[in-house]
């Protein structure tokens, strides 16, 4: 089994959001402006169980020289090496640790992002989850959404 640690603070969790997810203006039209709350809520499973953990990636796992670069890179890894499917219509959910853990207190809420790899196969080592939101913690969720900037990849 793989150690999981915390993410530093200065590095940065990916979230993939389908279209769904994502905050329009004007709301039928292509241009993002954010991601909706319920990009951060924990799903209820089938037997009522709720999730609790939310997967993500660590970006600087793919060590471009910039975000936008890391997000490709991530995109790519996703398709080839999980078989993902990567919408154009969709996007990453992109904030920094330390600023994401910030906004989840700021509701009284204690978050971390740790180290998740999945070893396989197939294998995913960026894999990164958020721990401690829980279903009924709306305002920590607004919070993180409001703290994440929406990427696309082209």
């Amino acid at each position: 089994m793989i150690d999981r640690h915390s993410l530093p603070s200065d590095n940065h969790f990916a979230r993939y959001c389908s279209s769904k997810l994502l905050i329009r203006d004007p709301p039928d039209s292509d241009n993002v402006v954010g991601v909706a709350p319920q990009a951060f809520r924990p799903r209820q499973l089938q037997d009522g169980v709720v999730e609790q953990e939310l997967s993500g990636n660590h970006l600087e796992y793919f060590h471009a020289p910039d975000i936008p670069q890391n997000v490709m890179a991530l995109a790519k890894y996703l398709k080839e090496q999980r078989s993902l499917t990567i919408r154009s219509s969709g996007r990453f959910a992109v904030g920094q640790v330390g600023e994401m853990k910030a906004a989840a207190k700021s509701q009284h809420v204690e978050i971390d992002i740790i180290e998740g790899p999945i070893e396989g196969p197939p294998a995913d080592l960026s894999h990164a989850v958020i721990i401690g939101i829980a279903l009924n913690a709306l305002l920590a969720q607004e919070k993180l959404a409001q703290v994440v900037t929406p990427y696309a990849v082209s």
